[in-house]
């Protein structure tokens, strides 16, 4: 298989809709307070959303906005990724593509996300993110 590439915006509905029971207007009014606490305009909330490559940079104004979706979706907790919710995310993944999750690799690399340093809580939440969508994707293609 290929390169697997996720959507930040395919993680962050998978995530709101198994973690949060809502629908699209729930997922309107979290982006809406997002980009009114981090003050990002909507042209820049649309790159966030539509990142085609979890290689792509992003501004510190665009990770706070992805870190507050993702804290808002229930996955960010305190700048820290919440293990378990992700691992129900992950595993359902994982079976919708019809793979099975190495739960102790996957444990072993989330510990390591989690533990990932940085200066901001913004850097420090959103680079646990990609940590955990590298590591994911990875897996994933095993």
């Amino acid at each position: 298989m290929g390169k697997k590439y996720w959507t930040i915006f395919f993680t962050l509905a998978c995530c709101c809709y198994v973690v949060v029971p809502t629908g699209d207007d729930h997922l309107k009014k979290m982006m809406e307070e997002c980009k009114e606490k981090t003050g990002v305009p909507d042209d820049k909330a649309a790159l966030v959303i539509n990142t085609t490559s979890i290689e792509e940079e992003l501004s510190e104004d665009e990770r706070c906005f992805a870190v507050c979706l993702l804290t808002k979706g229930n996955v960010i907790e305190s700048g820290k990724l919440k293990v378990n919710v992700l691992l129900h995310i992950t595993r359902e993944v994982f079976k919708r593509n019809g793979k099975k999750l190495d739960e102790n690799a996957w444990k072993k690399g989330i510990t390591k996300c989690n533990n990932e340093e940085s200066d901001t809580k913004c850097d420090k939440s959103y680079t646990a993110w990609m940590c955990y969508m590298t590591l994911t994707t990875k897996l994933m293609e095993e």
